[in-house]
């Protein structure tokens, strides 16, 4: 249940507190993202590179100005947008 700081297993879905106006979302096995109505991209979840689990979202900085989709695998998650598609 990463995403609320704390690791708390929870019943019912709970409000991800500073997340809003998400458009779409997508979890994997340790990750999760969304997507905001104005394509910013928020990640969250254990960290690819053995840095510290992420256990809010983060906003991902890139040189895309809207992310339109996300595909998620078992290790990465794909976003694409209008300029440039990425891998984290």
């Amino acid at each position: 249940n990463l995403g609320h700081g704390d690791k708390t297993d929870r019943s019912q879905p709970v409000t991800i507190a500073g997340l809003n106006d998400v458009r779409s979302f997508i979890a994997g096995e340790r990750n999760s993202a969304a997507v905001t109505n104005s394509g910013l991209l928020y990640v969250w979840g254990a960290s690819p590179h053995g840095h510290e689990d992420m256990l809010t979202p983060v906003m991902f900085s890139s040189s895309c100005s809207a992310v339109t989709k996300l595909e998620m695998t078992k290790e990465k998650l794909v976003a694409l947008c209008s300029t440039v598609s990425f891998v984290v």
